[in-house]
């Protein structure tokens, strides 16, 4: 069982006990999900951890990032930390793009976003056949031999119209996370978690940022 205020679905990696997993399945009711091993993942935020990151928390770290003053509050070890982050944003180009190769087909994902929107786009991508791990404004993305490239999907989510909230969530996705989630209709169930942690309309704006970034570092 594992006590989580975050969705899980079908698809996403996750670390638990001291290993890396992949969740096959998710049984909501009973708050069990069955997983086999993964070399990618994360924590999952349990209860009584720190809350969902705003979006302009997000921007904030960017700003820091990209940015040169060093605050005067900073201790030695704090401005080598910060001196080290700023290095590794820019070797990596994250000042002018939002995708970074992790191996052959793999992909780690600048979203600079929050939580909510961050995961919304992890639920996408799971759904169009990739593994996400998500992280606060990152995403990790693999996929197999065969399946298209992760910036083709984003492609595709960047000209989406509109996108069904029952087919991201629906019989593989956690939706009771709640004290009384048990007491809710299915489709209760399905409207809260569209309205508290999901933002669908936002996808197609996410998705044109990122891939704004793969047209930046085509032209430079």
């Amino acid at each position: 069982t594992l006590p989580s205020s975050t969705l899980l679905a079908e698809g996403m990696s996750i670390i638990f006990a001291g290993r890396r997993w992949r969740i096959t399945r998710v049984h909501d009711s009973d708050k069990v999900i069955e997983v086999t091993v993964n070399r990618v993942g994360r924590t999952p935020p349990f209860s009584g951890q720190g809350g969902l990151v705003h979006d302009r928390v997000v921007e904030k770290m960017r700003e820091v990032f990209s940015g040169e003053e060093i605050p005067r509050y900073l201790d030695r070890g704090a401005r080598n930390l910060l001196e080290s982050a700023r290095s590794e944003f820019r070797r990596l180009g994250l000042e002018r793009r939002s995708i970074c190769n992790a191996g052959e087909r793999g992909r780690v994902i600048a979203t600079w976003a929050g939580s909510i929107k961050t995961s919304t786009l992890a639920l996408r991508l799971r759904s169009l056949g990739y593994t996400v791990a998500t992280y606060d404004g990152f995403l990790d993305v693999n996929y197999d031999e065969g399946t298209r490239p992760v910036e083709e999907a984003l492609q595709e989510i960047a000209g989406s119209d509109g996108i069904s909230a029952e087919g991201l969530l629906s019989g593989s996705a956690n939706l009771m996370t709640e004290k009384f989630h048990p007491y809710l209709s299915p489709k209760l169930l399905l409207v809260e978690a569209v309205s508290s942690k999901l933002e669908l309309e936002a996808l197609p704006m996410l998705a044109r940022a990122i891939i704004e970034g793969l047209d930046n570092e085509e032209t430079s």
